[in-house]
């Protein structure tokens, strides 16, 4: 369907739209009630910015992270506040974007009077490259930006087609750029696109192309700079992935390139994180990527040309991230998925382009049937794709499906051995958490996030001696690491040694004083030692950080009432029920409190409350005889 010509087959349009939309859900499905992982929590769940109940104007002028995307923040606010935290919104929400972005694909690609230009939308739509962007929350980011930039190179081929003097800046191409920009920079080298543009145009760059240029590259150095500095400061300070040589960095480009590549011609078995993305196939891939490109592009044929131009543009998109500027995702990979979703866009286009150009190779020499089966060919490779992307989809359902299956990829990732590992841990699979760590372990010994969650399974097995000696490895190699001095505490604690455990425990909150967890669990060790008003001060900050903290309460309220004071007891406890009224410890500790103020009616009905959660609780039922006693005594 070709948009640019105003056509009247509207009927053709909405059913087109209608199959990628329907495609896409499809595939996506799975992931729509897919749980917050990975970095999900700092990017969004656990970010004080978006959990504050007002929007700041503050992200305009400073990060919300080791980012600067306060476009991105404000709506994931919006989101966020609106629909209470809900998951399948930020799922939703991706895929509209996605879908959206497939059919500026396609609008896009018809520009360049393609018969195959849907098909460039649907691939791109369909392409498990896409899977780690559109399944994945903490990557709104990329589906929110890109869309915006579709629309500035949209934008910008209009103004071209409109204004042949070339002198009119189109205004909303640089708006819609600079909104891109500040949903992520990922877009920062459209000024690439620009001048490869004119390049292919006019074969050369007048003193009008160069202004535009300009003028783009402006907006794009000062973001550009700005996310690289927050790279360096806050995503990665003390550390670099630039141990390299500039000229090997320059030279292995071309490999990590190859390896983007190779994922889009064969997306199969792809995961979050690679291991060795630089190999001999790499290599080979990579070189004839770029032969193959400036072949292309210096060709006289029309057509082969403009298929030059999405390849070098794909390319310079992914420039950034191909391990020339500091970056912290490459500290774990050296190539991410996710962050090729830009070159994707290019790459579906100029597939549209090559299809094309066969198809017409053919018509010169073949009958119309030719030419219909060589579409029918490229329809049907796109459509294998769907079960893959569909499998990878559903795997961001949750932690243990997703590092399950990067494993099974990446069997020697240390980084997918140690996730996997932390996800069995959070769902209890002591045993096989401790074996998977292990293996991280042996991998990479110098790695203070693998030393944590292995010391922290050391401990759910209780080996309570390799979980110190572990936890203090960490420490070692990581001192100002809150979570390697927490877990040491607990396997102090857990090993009775309760004043270095309480020693610990406060260095851990020095360095991270806002987790309440780290004052809880401060709080039950001084218990312990028999240090109750300490351990009172401790419960009390705990809350204070987390007001729904409902173990913290009932602990609190424990320690009143061993001090006898009832009425401070009774009200933490009420504290707990409102916040959960089937709370068993609440309502027990609740009606024992009643009857220690002389309310045995009361307490009647919270021991019976608590009888409904543990039916055959000797406690209980004695406390409730006992109740029922003095109420007769009472009458």
């Amino acid at each position: 369907m070709n948009f640019k010509s105003g056509s009247n087959l509207k009927l053709t349009a909405v059913l087109s739209c209608t199959v990628l939309a329907s495609i896409a859900f499809w595939i996506y499905y799975p992931s729509l009630t897919g749980l917050a992982q990975w970095d999900d929590g700092t990017e969004i769940f656990k970010n004080n910015w978006i959990l504050k109940d007002t929007l700041s104007w503050h992200i305009w002028i400073s990060s919300s992270g080791p980012d600067y995307q306060p476009l991105k923040t404000t709506i994931e606010w919006l989101l966020y506040h609106l629909w209470n935290a809900h998951v399948t919104v930020f799922h939703g929400t991706s895929i509209v974007l996605h879908v959206a972005s497939g059919l500026l694909i396609w609008k896009i690609a018809s520009r360049f009077n393609l018969a195959s230009s849907w098909l460039a939308g649907l691939l791109f739509i369909i392409h498990p490259l896409s899977v780690s962007t559109v399944a994945w929350i903490a990557e709104l980011k990329n589906t929110l930006s890109l869309p915006l930039l579709l629309l500035a190179i949209d934008q910008f081929l209009t103004n071209d087609l409109e204004d042949q003097t070339e002198k009119k800046i189109s205004v909303k191409a640089l708006i819609y750029f600079i909104l891109s920009l500040l949903c992520k920079s990922s877009g920062v080298l459209f000024p690439g696109f620009i001048l490869i543009y004119y390049f292919w145009k006019n074969n050369r760059i007048t003193k009008q192309n160069f202004k535009q240029i300009l003028l783009f590259s402006t907006f794009a150095v000062i973001i550009g700079l700005i996310t690289l500095k927050l790279q360096i400061t806050e995503a990665m300070p003390g550390q670099t992935n630039d141990t390299k040589p500039l000229a090997l960095r320059v030279l292995y480009t071309i490999p990590l390139l190859g390896s983007y590549f190779l994922h889009f011609i064969w997306p199969f078995k792809l995961a979050p994180v690679y291991e060795n993305s630089i190999n001999l196939t790499t290599w080979l891939v990579g070189l004839t990527y770029l032969g193959t490109s400036i072949y292309c592009y210096l060709l006289g044929n029309r057509l082969l040309k403009t298929i030059g131009v999405f390849l070098l543009v794909a390319g310079i998109f992914l420039l950034p991230v191909l391990g020339l500027l500091p970056m912290s995702f490459l500290l774990i990979s050296l190539v991410g998925d996710h962050l090729a979703y830009i070159s994707l866009a290019m790459w579906c286009i100029g597939s549209a382009l090559g299809i094309n150009y066969i198809a017409q190779s053919f018509k010169r020499h073949f009958s119309t049937n030719t030419v219909l089966l060589t579409y029918a060919i490229y329809l049907g490779l796109c459509l294998s794709f769907i079960p893959e992307s569909r499998s990878y989809a559903n795997s961001y359902q949750n932690s243990l499906s997703l590092w399950t299956r990067a494993v099974s990829t990446t069997p020697n990732s240390w980084f997918s051995l140690n996730n996997l590992g932390e996800a069995e841990l959070a769902t209890h699979q002591e045993a096989m958490a401790l074996t998977t760590l292990e293996r991280a372990y042996h991998i990479n010994p110098n790695k203070s996030e693998v030393l944590i969650n292995l010391s922290e399974a050391y401990l759910q097995v209780r080996d309570l001696k390799n979980a110190i000696f572990i936890a203090k490895k960490a420490i070692a190699l990581e001192p100002s690491n809150a979570s390697a001095h927490y877990n040491l505490a607990n396997a102090l604690a857990a090993n009775k040694d309760l004043n270095d455990a309480i020693g610990e425990y406060k260095e851990a909150e020095k360095l991270e004083p806002l987790s309440s967890e780290f004052h809880y669990n401060h709080a039950v060790a001084l218990s312990e030692l028999g240090l109750l008003n300490a351990s009172i001060y401790e419960f009390n900050t705990c809350i204070e950080l987390n007001p729904k903290a409902k173990e913290a309460y009932v602990n609190l309220a424990t320690l009143h009432a061993s001090l006898g004071e009832w009425n401070e007891a009774s009200l933490k406890y009420r504290k707990v029920l409102d916040l959960d009224p089937e709370f068993f410890e609440a309502n027990y500790g609740y009606a024992d409190c009643l009857m220690a103020l002389g309310n045995a009616s009361q307490a009647i009905v919270y021991y019976n409350q608590a009888l409904r959660a543990q039916p055959d609780h000797p406690g209980v039922l004695d406390g409730l005889k006992q109740a029922k006693q003095a109420l007769l005594l009472k009458h």
